[in-house]
């Protein structure tokens, strides 16, 4: 384990052999600790945050094998799921506290269609495809809105 002084705090790291990373940094002045957690890709898996009455607050990453991000577990909002992965790692279904909103990507990975399966969301986005055209956001409909955007 190795310690390094920060300003008003100090850290410590732990290596083990490159298959896990772990780090902790402590507030000097008000006893907060904070524990970072990473694994072999160097992906933080894990942090807890320690505070003064000794609740600890722990939030959580899950990747698949290609390392894109697939879970996030926070306390303040429950658990996010990614999942429908396009060739770029960008998830098409994301999956949020009973809510499962889904994107339809375009050749360029960017979203063109964004809805939910209970149908409160619903949204479409358009880009410029013009000879010569940048590939910018031109319009976007939610529902009965449609904003045109210029540049």
């Amino acid at each position: 384990m190795r310690s390094l002084a920060l300003h008003d705090q100090w850290a410590r790291a732990k290596a083990d052999f490159g298959r896990r990373f772990d780090a902790e940094i402590v507030s000097a002045v008000s006893d907060l600790r904070t524990e970072y957690r990473y694994d072999g890709g160097d992906r933080i898996r894990e942090d807890r945050q320690h505070d003064e009455a000794g609740r600890i607050q722990t939030r959580t990453w899950a990747y698949n094998n290609l390392g894109w991000l697939t879970a996030l577990g926070q306390p303040e909002s429950g658990i996010t799921a990614y999942s429908g992965f396009t060739v770029a790692g960008k998830p098409t279904v994301t999956s949020y506290a009973g809510r499962i909103v889904r994107t339809t990507p375009d050749w360029m990975g960017r979203p063109v269609r964004v809805w939910s399966d209970d149908g409160t969301v619903s949204q479409t986005l358009v880009y410029d495809t013009a000879l010569n055209g940048k590939g910018k956001l031109t319009s976007s409909s939610d529902g009965l809105v449609t904003t045109r955007y210029t540049y």
